[in-house]
């Protein structure tokens, strides 16, 4: 069986902007995620989903599939 694993992060917080590119450790809140989902999940294929094309690429060397959104999704 295939697990279809999203990661979804939406721009425009109301209580601290641009929230997910700020660094923990060495990663932002994004790639936190995605590395989490890798070793969760090594096999299976993993989606990203944002309304900000700046997410978007912040994620480009991980090899995962992206998806820019509209913001009113």
């Amino acid at each position: 069986m295939k697990t279809l694993l999203t990661i979804c992060a939406r721009s425009g917080s109301k209580g601290v902007k641009d929230k997910n590119l700020f660094h923990l450790e060495g990663y932002s809140l994004i790639e936190h995620a995605i590395n989490q989902a890798k070793e969760v999940f090594p096999s299976e294929q993993i989606y990203f989903s944002s309304d900000s094309a700046d997410y978007i690429d912040s994620i480009n060397n991980y090899g995962i599939s992206a998806l820019l959104r509209s913001k009113e999704l």
